[in-house]
């Protein structure tokens, strides 16, 4: 008598699925820039629209944006 054995499937998580450090371009960031200092999105929108931490988009406006980070 053969024994089954019943295996969770595993998720499969690709490495180009979600970027790693430092893994946005330049553009990428500075497109989420212009779309919250033109008043299109707040932080917090943007942040949760493409899946990054709201402080990194704070750390990006401080360092290539016009206008100061919103505290």
């Amino acid at each position: 008598m053969q024994k089954q054995v019943q295996m969770r499937k595993k998720k499969s998580i690709t490495l180009s699925s979600k970027p790693t450090y430092q893994g946005y371009s330049h553009g990428f960031k500075i497109a989420i820039i212009e779309r919250i200092e033109n008043g299109q999105l707040s932080i917090r929108q943007a942040a949760k629209e493409y899946d990054v931490s709201s402080s990194g988009i704070r750390k990006w406006i401080k360092k290539y944006g016009n206008l100061p980070a919103c505290r």
